[in-house]
């Protein structure tokens, strides 16, 4: 009797392990961090890989199709841009996404932000092409002295817009904040911004050389073009959000370390005191 008792026990106990090994192997995440996304990356066959690249493909198709649709009103460039690059940077991480039911969620969830950077990138650009038109063309009489300013608004305009749309994309904060802090970013990440600007650049000139090929090539963008851009631009930011948000919780980690000693420091204090009470009545009695 016993030995059939220790039987059945040991096989309880292997099937108890059984299960929680079946339980943990669910419960481990696909994509916790870049190791483990290798680790799947490397599983995956040549095959299932091209497949994923087709439907990824299929995906950017949408999400530029939705881009147009969304840009026709042209007060909404700023909503539709901070939409595109969430799902591009959603794409590039491999993540189940819903393309339409998720592209409009963002789109209102940013629309008021959005547009208002939008309108203000919108006035600021405006200003800068009239003083241009103004006071750079050759053939007016003009020599105010604001024509020399207009290197340095370009530039600046070149910093600080950006990564303005970017921000909102990723982060809660306000439109003050999030100028300034493009400007910021834009310093302190200068290759990440050199890396943005420097296709568009590229595009316009090649344009400019050859005027045939945006005739063969202008409906791609409302085709492909423009998701695929913003998908190379989520591949960039993504070092530097990591940048951003590895400083974030250093702050905060320091922060919670300066509480805890400030904490430890009232206790001692108190403690002290305390102290000093129980001396003075014992020289009181």
């Amino acid at each position: 009797m016993r030995k059939t008792e220790e039987k059945i026990e040991d096989r309880i106990e292997d099937t108890a392990e059984r299960v929680s090994e079946e339980r943990n192997d669910d419960l481990t995440p696909i994509f916790k961090d870049r190791e483990e996304d290798k680790v799947v990356e490397e599983k995956i066959t040549p095959k299932q890989r091209f497949f994923n690249a087709v439907d990824k493909l299929g995906n950017l198709v949408v999400l530029n199709l939705l881009f147009t649709l969304t840009c026709i009103p042209v007060v909404t460039i700023g909503a539709s841009i901070v939409a595109l690059l969430t799902m591009t940077n959603r794409l590039m991480n491999n993540s189940q996404t819903y393309i339409v039911r998720e592209y409009f969620d963002v789109f209102k969830k940013n629309f008021k932000k959005a547009t208002i950077l939008w309108i203000l990138q919108l006035v600021a650009a405006g200003l800068i092409y009239y003083q241009m038109y103004r006071y750079a063309d050759p053939a007016t009489s003009d020599t105010s002295p604001l024509k020399y300013i207009i290197p340095l608004e370009c530039l600046i305009f070149t910093i600080g817009v950006p990564l303005q749309l970017p921000l909102v994309a990723r982060y809660e904060n306000t439109i003050i904040n999030y100028i300034i802090n493009s400007f910021v970013f834009a310093l302190y990440n200068f290759f990440t911004l050199l890396s943005m600007v420097s296709p568009i650049f590229v595009v316009i000139l090649l344009y400019i050389a050859f005027p045939n090929a945006y005739v063969y090539t202008w409906y791609l963008w409302f085709l492909v073009l423009t998701s695929l851009l913003f998908y190379y631009y989520s591949y960039i930011l993504k070092r530097m959000y990591a940048k951003i948000e590895a400083q974030m919780e250093n702050a905060d980690s320091e922060a919670e370390d300066d509480e805890d000693e400030a904490e430890s420091d009232d206790d001692t204090e108190s403690t002290d005191d305390e102290d000093d009470k129980t001396k003075d009545g014992k020289k009181d009695e």
